[in-house]
């Protein structure tokens, strides 16, 4: 229901039907996991890409749910916007799991021959209570035959899965500390370069990662692509080139999926920070730009907004 293999990979616990075009799900928050709660951590908190996994997964039950999308069916994320709640500490992982709800609300579905083919989703996350987070995202939903069909527009042969991937080799990747992770199995990015103000990075995935490719794909995600542009900003905020303010941690992100990113083709990630209107890079108070390129056409591109990495609260 949530498109997973595995059932460690999954957080919904709960689920309560409210109204026709809303709904409530519960998630339970690991205490640890080997991709979205790093244990090598000093502080090991629930950052943006779980909390983006839980929209993700709260999206696809809903969809499977209200609509009786087809199992089969494919859900392609258009764009989609992640933000803590300005009064909202980093949750700091505590004594019990964290207890999310998130309560979601369905707009502008669009029905074709008694099958959704778009809808877009706005979420209030509450962790414990607390208001910790708002997500708004749009997707549209492809029946397996359309799907493979779209693959195949602009090549020659049907694309290869990730389990035909090689994993990059970890002294390669990256320095874990450089991107704000804990285990250099989880970085995203290889090969770093500066030029022009913008860093410019390789897109470097394992596709043997459990989580990242639970089962096989044929493209980089709107989840891998997501968790690189934070990966990449919080490099960017960190560079000694660009700031003295020392750590940073993303605290929102709004992407735009424009073309699949494609498995067996190289993807640049370029970082550039906002300019304010007397011409000073900054970060605390401004964006950190990302887009993705491949075979010189954009895959994606958006925002990822930093804040100082103090201040945290326990779940």
């Amino acid at each position: 229901m949530v498109h997973r293999r595995s059932v460690a990979e999954v957080f919904l616990t709960d689920f309560q039907d409210v109204d026709e075009r809303r709904y409530v799900v519960a998630a339970e928050l690991p205490r640890s996991h080997p991709y979205f709660v790093e244990s090598g951590a000093d502080q090991a908190g629930y950052d943006l890409p779980l909390l983006l996994e839980c929209c993700r997964q709260a999206a696809t039950f809903g969809a499977h749910t209200k609509f009786d999308v087809p199992m089969d069916s494919v859900f392609l994320v258009n764009d989609w916007t992640l933000d803590l709640d300005p009064g909202a500490d980093r949750p700091l992982v505590g004594e019990q799991p964290g207890r999310l709800t998130v309560l979601v609300t369905m707009v502008d579905p669009v029905v074709r021959a008694d099958r959704l083919r778009s809808l877009g989703f706005e979420m209030a996350l509450r962790l414990d209570g607390r208001l910790l987070a708002t997500l708004r995202a749009h997707g549209t939903y492809a029946a397996a035959e359309e799907y493979a069909a779209l693959r195949l527009i602009g090549r020659e042969e049907p694309p290869p899965t990730s389990d035909s991937l090689a994993d990059p080799p970890l002294g390669a990747r990256l320095a874990a500390a450089a991107v704000g992770r804990a285990d250099q199995r989880n970085v995203l990015l290889a090969d770093l370069e500066r030029g022009d103000g913008a860093l410019l990075t390789r897109l470097s995935v394992p596709g043997r990662n459990p989580t990242l490719f639970d089962h096989p794909l044929d493209h980089f995600t709107a989840m891998i692509l997501s968790d690189a542009a934070v990966q990449a900003a919080v490099l960017h905020g960190t560079d000694a080139r660009s700031t003295g303010q020392g750590e940073v941690r993303a605290v929102g992100l709004e992407l735009a999926f424009s073309r699949f990113a494609e498995l067996d083709s190289e993807v640049v990630v370029r970082t550039a920070l906002t300019v304010d209107p007397g011409g000073a890079e900054r970060v605390a108070a401004g964006l950190v730009q990302v887009s993705f390129v491949q075979s010189g056409q954009e895959c994606a591109a958006g925002t990822v907004r930093l804040a100082p990495a103090a201040g945290a609260c326990r779940g």
